[in-house]
């Protein structure tokens, strides 16, 4: 039986959530991965590792199984400690029992993470998002820590709960005198096993660039910034890649063959090597328009549908969209400003206003008055003129909304307050 804290306990549990909290408000947040060394490891910590994920699957599997066959037992009602023995199916869809030996921290840690998933999916379900019921998986690549339970023990060893000692690769990444770490997962890919490691550092005051600029995402030159500067975030597959792909459709009718299987594995590593260069690429250049400028201004184009007409594989082989959606996390902060889509940024003439149709063929854009520039520079300027005059217009409407809701001073007159932008007032 779930032993009942006393108020005491709660008491000193709300006032530690209340420091911790207090404390984030001063730090910001690192996530660095750090690879489990196949070298430097003994063989017997991989098994360990790769049963660790069997078992993490086995135990949510049953948890969905129990509340599927009895509709009135919750998912919330589900204790680690009374379900040791689960049942699971092998290869053949036979039902086996088996005893769950996995750590008490993942183990708990799994059961934890599954019932959070459920309260998300209810709170999605009440704004009017779509959402279906959680499935059975074939396969589990996450395991979360409880926090506290992960230590750097040196410049190559770390400890998580049933590893006391795991050599790792990429702990000189964490190279700060003040750091906490907040959180840690165990993550399985194609390349092996890592610890990911989320670390809150001090925050410390940054240097104001008080320069603006506007973005133009394009197939050509896929960014291009206001000050005439191009980015090139495509990667294209390698040729390594092709012939794994290749091969694995030569052995499609040999299902259950040792070459298709090690062709799966090579083919998943080579997409993950992809994937990570893609993504190094996405984070040199957030970095690039974070450093150099204060507001990133950009339109809010549909990448996703450029994706389904014959622009699909020079989209596909880019990382326009997730550089796009680390660029919108940034309204917030009020460090970046999101465009309507159906402003005419390539039509419109910034000297005399007219509104030219321009073919995709042509990369100048000409104008009746005699204006002239490339195509992609003069939509990313046409960008940044349209962001700042809109941003300008929401900081003014605020501010007369917000002193039009104070009371009247002594005097007669309202006192007008700083002023401060609504957050869903960069949507147009």
């Amino acid at each position: 039986m779930e032993a009942v804290r006393s108020e005491d306990t709660k008491a000193k549990i709300k006032a530690s959530m209340a420091e911790t909290h207090a404390r984030r408000k001063s730090q910001i947040c690192r996530v660095f991965e750090l690879k489990v060394s196949i070298r430097h490891n003994p063989k017997a910590v991989f098994e360990k590792l790769s049963q660790c994920f069997k078992e993490a699957k086995w135990v949510i599997n049953d948890m969905l199984s129990l509340s599927k066959d009895n509709p009135d037992n919750s998912m919330f009602e589900y204790k680690y400690t009374e379900h040791r023995d689960v049942v699971h199916y092998d290869k053949d869809k036979n039902p086996v029992t088996s005893s769950i030996t996995l750590p008490s921290v993942l183990h708990r840690a799994t059961v934890a993470q599954k019932k959070t998933d459920i309260i998300n999916l209810a709170k999605s379900k009440k704004k009017g998002i779509k959402v279906g019921a959680l499935k059975f998986k074939s396969e589990v690549n996450c395991i979360p820590i409880i926090t506290g339970f992960t230590k750097i023990l040196d410049a190559s060893h770390v400890t998580i709960p049933g590893f006391r000692k795991l050599k790792v690769n990429g702990l000189h990444q964490i190279e700060f005198e003040e750091y906490e770490i907040a959180d840690a997962k165990l993550i399985r890919k194609a390349s092996g096993y890592y610890v990911k490691l989320t670390i809150m550092l001090p925050k410390e005051p940054r240097n104001r660039t008080r320069k603006s600029v506007g973005l133009d995402f394009g197939i050509r030159n896929t960014i291009t910034t206001s000050d005439n500067k191009t980015y090139d975030c495509k990667v294209q597959e390698t040729e390594y890649l092709k012939y794994l792909s290749k091969m694995l459709n030569r052995h499609k009718k040999e299902k259950d063959s040792k070459r298709r299987w090690n062709c799966r594995k090579q083919l998943a590593r080579e997409h993950e090597h992809v994937a990570n260069i893609r993504k190094d690429i996405c984070n040199k250049i957030y970095h690039d328009l974070v450093s150099n400028y204060d507001v990133i201004y950009i339109q809010d184009e549909q990448i996703k549908n450029w994706q389904q007409t014959w622009f699909g594989k020079q989209v596909q082989h880019s990382c326009m969209g997730a550089l796009k959606q680390r660029i919108k996390m940034l309204v917030k902060a009020d460090r970046a400003f999101v465009l309507s889509k159906w402003l005419p940024t390539t039509k419109m003439c910034p000297v005399c206003g007219a509104v030219n149709t321009i073919g995709l063929d042509e990369r100048t854009y000409h104008c009746d008055c005699g204006y002239t520039k490339p195509r992609d520079w003069h939509s990313a300027c046409n960008v940044l003129l349209f962001g700042t005059t809109k941003r300008a217009e929401c900081v003014e409407h605020a501010s007369a909304e917000v002193a039009s809701s104070m009371p009247p001073s002594s005097s007669g007159v309202a006192q007008v307050a700083p002023s401060k932008r609504k957050p869903e007032a960069h949507r147009f």
